[in-house]
C-alpha cells in the first residue's frame, strides 16, 4: 500500500481509541437543550460492530422511511440496503476484489455517493474519496 496511507492511518489511529475511551456527552454541552425526546446524549460505541453493522441496522429499523433525497428522487433505506449489498456482490463476485482492496470514488453528493460507500465497506474493500476542488475543469 501507499506509504502516505499507511502514515495517515497509523496517525489517525490513536485518534479515534482517544474518542472512543474518552468521549462523554455531560449536561454543561449546550446543544443538549436542542435534542428532541427521546435523543440519547449519551453514545454507545459498543453497539455496532463496524460502520457497516450500523448502517445495516439501521436500514432495517427505518426499511420503510427515505433515506436519501437528491434531484427530485428518494429511496428508502431499505432500496439503499438492496442496492449496496447489489454493489457489493458485484465487487467481491464480478470484479473479484479481495479483502482490503481499495476503490476509489470520484462523484458528488449524489444518491450514488452512499450506495457506493457502503457497498465498498460491506464487501471488506477500503473506500478511497478523491476530492477534486471546487471549479476544477477537467477539459
Amino acid at each position: 500500500g501507499s506509504k502516505l496511507f499507511e502514515d495517515l492511518y497509523l496517525d489517525w489511529c490513536p485518534f479515534f481509541i482517544i474518542i472512543k475511551t474518552t468521549m462523554n456527552i455531560n449536561s454543561d454541552k449546550p446543544w443538549l437543550k436542542n435534542y428532541p425526546d427521546g435523543v440519547s446524549s449519551n453514545i454507545n460505541f459498543d453497539e455496532y460492530s463496524s460502520l457497516v453493522d450500523m448502517f445495516e441496522k439501521t436500514c432495517d429499523r427505518f426499511s420503510s422511511n427515505k433515506a436519501f433525497t437528491n434531484f427530485g428522487v428518494s429511496f428508502t433505506f431499505k432500496e439503499i440496503y438492496q442496492k449496496y449489498s447489489n454493489l457489493a456482490s458485484f465487487f467481491q463476485n464480478e470484479l473479484n476484489l479481495s479483502q482490503g482492496s481499495r476503490v476509489a470514488i470520484m462523484m458528488p453528493n449524489i444518491l450514488q455517493y452512499p450506495i457506493s460507500t457502503f457497498g465498498i465497506l460491506k464487501a471488506g474493500l477500503i473506500v478511497e474519496n478523491i476530492i477534486v476542488p471546487f471549479g476544477f475543469k477537467f477539459f
